[in-house]
Parts: C-alpha cells; sequence; structure tokens
C-alpha cells in the first residue's frame, strides 16, 4: 500500500471519527427544544454513510472530503451552543422580491426568539488563500466574452465573483502595476496589468448598470481583504462594496462540485443566474469546466488580479 493511499485512508478515518464525535456530542446534550436539530443530525449520518461506503470500497477521493459538510454542520453546532437562547437551526423562511416572486432563505441559526439570524461560514483558509493568489484562473491575450442567454445586448446588471472584486480594488489595478515584488505571480499580474489594465475594463462594464453578490462571496471578500489587504486596497474596499446590493445565496443545482467546479463557484454563479444577471469572474477555469457539463453561464471573463499592497510594504522595508 503506498504512501498516497495510506493518508487518504489516515484522513477519511479522522473525518469519520469527527462526524461521530458530532453525533455523540448531539446525543449527550438535550437540543430537543431546537427546530432543526433532527435534520442536522439527518445530515450528518448521511454524509457519514458515504464516506464510509466510499472508505469500504476503495473509491477515496479527496473531493469527497472536500464536498463534506460535517465541518459546516459542526460550526453551526458551536455557533448553536454560543447562543443559549437558540431555538433553531436550517430555519426556512419565505419571502418576496420586489417583483412579487416567492424565494426561500435558510437561516442557519436562529435565537431571541427570532430577532437574531445568525449565517454560518466555514471556509478552509487554503482555499481563502487560492481565490486571494487568484489561482483558480489563468490569464488571458485579451478580455473574453462568452455569448449571453436570456439577456439583452445592453445588460443591466452584472453579479461579482469574488475574483472581480479582489481584482477592482487591488493595488496592481490601481497604481501600483509599475513595481517589483519578490513573488513570481504579483510580477506577472503587473506586466500584464502594464499591458491589458483591468480597471478601465470594470469601470466601463460597471458604468450606469446595477451591481449585486451573494452573501457568501461577500463575506470571503471581506475575509480575504481583511487579512492580506494594505489600508489602500481595505478603503477600495468598503468603497465598492457600498455599491453593491447583497442578495442571498442561490446555488446552482444543475451541477456537482468536482475538480474545478467547486460548491462555492455553484453558489457565485448561480446566484446570477437566478437574478438574471451576467457574472464578471476571473474564474475562467470554473467557466470552462461547467460548459463541458452542458452548463452555460452568462459570464464577462477577465485576467486575474491579486492583492498586492502589504507587498509593496515589504519590498521596500
Amino acid at each position: 500500500m503506498d504512501e498516497d493511499l495510506n493518508e487518504m485512508i489516515s484522513r477519511y478515518k479522522t473525518h469519520i471519527s469527527n462526524g461521530e464525535s458530532l453525533l455523540e456530542k448531539l446525543a449527550e446534550n438535550n437540543y430537543s427544544n431546537v427546530r432543526g436539530i433532527h435534520k442536522m443530525k439527518r445530515k450528518i449520518k448521511k454524509d457519514l454513510e458515504f464516506l464510509s461506503e466510499t472508505l469500504q470500497s476503495n473509491n477515496m477521493k479527496k473531493e469527497h472530503l472536500l464536498c463534506s459538510n460535517l465541518h459546516f454542520y459542526k460550526a453551526v453546532l458551536q455557533e448553536a451552543v454560543n447562543w443559549p437562547e437558540c431555538e433553531a437551526v436550517f430555519e426556512t423562511f419565505l419571502y418576496k422580491t420586489s417583483d412579487n416572486c416567492q424565494k426561500r432563505l435558510t437561516v442557519d441559526v436562529v435565537s431571541h426568539k427570532g430577532h437574531q439570524w445568525i449565517k454560518v461560514i466555514a471556509r478552509n483558509p487554503i482555499a481563502l488563500h487560492q481565490i486571494y493568489k487568484g489561482s483558480d484562473c489563468s490569464g488571458d491575450v485579451n478580455f473574453t466574452s462568452v455569448p449571453v442567454h436570456d439577456q439583452q445586448d445592453n445588460p443591466s446588471r452584472y453579479n461579482l465573483c469574488v475574483t472581480t472584486m479582489i481584482a477592482y480594488v487591488s493595488s496592481l489595478t490601481n497604481g501600483g502595476c509599475n513595481k517589483e515584488f519578490n513573488e513570481p505571480l504579483l510580477n506577472q499580474q503587473a506586466e500584464w496589468e502594464r499591458a491589458r489594465p483591468v480597471k478601465p475594463f470594470l469601470d466601463n462594464l460597471f458604468s450606469g448598470k446595477d451591481l449585486l453578490c451573494c452573501a457568501t462571496a461577500v463575506e470571503d471578500f471581506k475575509s480575504i481583504v481583511n487579512i492580506v489587504g494594505g489600508e489602500e486596497e481595505k478603503g477600495r474596499a468598503a468603497e465598492l462594496l457600498s455599491r453593491i446590493t447583497v442578495v442571498p445565496d442561490l446555488p446552482f443545482t444543475g451541477l456537482r462540485p468536482t475538480g474545478k467546479i467547486k460548491e462555492r463557484s455553484l453558489l457565485i454563479f448561480g446566484t446570477g443566474h437566478a437574478h438574471k444577471a451576467v457574472t464578471v469572474t476571473a474564474n475562467k477555469g470554473f467557466v470552462q469546466a461547467a460548459k463541458q457539463k452542458g452548463a452555460r453561464f452568462a459570464v464577462v471573463i477577465h485576467e486575474s488580479r491579486a492583492l498586492s499592497e502589504c507587498k509593496e510594504h515589504q519590498q521596500c522595508s
């Protein structure tokens, strides 16, 4: 048995053990008065059954672990424990949009007699770093626009991807592209920016348009900027967010997370699809992978740009 297989088996067993511990915690404590707890138990058991069967049949894949929601359920339970007045988990509410369409919104934790709603976001720090670097994306010779379906030639609103928001506020696209960096990635993107500026392209695209973004993308963007952004990048991020309408996550259900088709991307692109908005993104990998699976989204693709302000300061020091 090779080392990689041993490591995969070990990771599966650890994941399963964590899930079983979560069920034990639910059994030890009295959560009978919290609506949705039985739903959470069913979800945990379903994930555990899948992982156990996959392990026994020797069909383990790293994607199975990445797509598992056990870490999310653990985070939801922890948040429920932190709020003694927790009344429900995974509670679904109905609401009507401005055009009188009825929508559903699932709230992770509801407390204080329904007056407090808590959204739990469990994110892999490695994945956040990959977005910051723009690693999901690759550079083009020019900007590419995939033909838009169910849209007029001049769409009225755009749905923003995390990669687009990062590119828009990056120091690279706001006058910092003539600097040199220790990181090859930033030097390459600076060279791209000198040849093909992203900010003027996006400014022209956004002019006179409604901008929207799903809640998960906004939270990821804020987290990345707070961790690795410089002060000026943070200021530009706040200004950009003030122009954006934040809408609930509406995941695209026609695809399953695999390879380059990440759960986060299905949330972002699914939200744009649901709102009949064109998604602006640097995530060319997802667009191509989805197209190969038969899902064609309305998108405008641009080159990726990472946050660079803090790297400039490190370079100077």
